[in-house]
């Protein structure tokens, strides 16, 4: 019996057999290989994609995606500015461009992009999330942490926890992590182990 990877990988080249004009099989098959841990292939999969089907938001996205992975980020700006640029660009699109834009320094891009992401759908909890890390980084401390708040509070993991104060150290906000630290383990001890570990 295949193990998940191998056999996702089987069902997905059987999706492409049947239908090689369908962008879904060549996601599913990149994302097998790079779960595989076979990275190029799987961004040549996704560029084959491409040259077959066409560009669409989807397979952009995917592109950005295993590409901001392996920490290509400006190859991944690229793609994930080419898919929102399109019709039909959604919630995820728009905060992959955040997270991407912010992990090269782009502050006022991942602005941008994390607006227009909550503005499809505010009260997710990932767009919060990643809307609090933005705040961070325009220096807006007190509110990246209500944001936090509420990230959690619409059900955001507390394993998020140990990031989220792990850049706030790396912005020099020692006292804040601790007193945040401190907050969240009075209120939910057993939700921030793993958090705690992770510090």
């Amino acid at each position: 019996m295949l193990d998940r990877p191998k056999q996702a990988l089987k069902d997905a080249e059987a999706v492409i057999e049947a239908e090689p004009d369908d962008t879904d099989g060549y996601v599913r098959k990149a994302r097998a290989l790079s779960d595989l841990g076979q990275r190029s292939q799987a961004h040549e999969v996704l560029e084959l994609a491409e040259s077959r089907v066409g560009p669409g938001s989807y397979l952009l996205y995917w592109r950005a995606s295993l590409l901001a992975d392996d920490l290509e980020y400006e190859a991944a700006l690229f793609h994930i500015r080419r898919s929102v640029a399109l019709e039909g660009a959604d919630r995820f699109d728009h905060r992959l461009h955040a997270d991407i834009a912010l992990g090269l320094g782009y502050t006022d891009e991942a602005r941008d992009a994390i607006d227009q992401a909550l503005g499809l759908y505010p009260d997710g909890e990932f767009g919060q999330y990643t809307n609090a890390l933005v705040l961070l980084a325009e220096d807006r401390f007190d509110a990246a942490e209500s944001m936090f708040d509420s990230a959690t509070a619409a059900g955001l993991h507390q394993d998020y926890l140990g990031d989220f104060l792990a850049a706030l150290v790396a912005e020099g906000r020692f006292m804040q992590a601790i007193k945040m630290r401190a907050r969240y383990k009075n209120r939910q001890p057993d939700a921030t182990s793993d958090a705690q570990r992770s510090n």
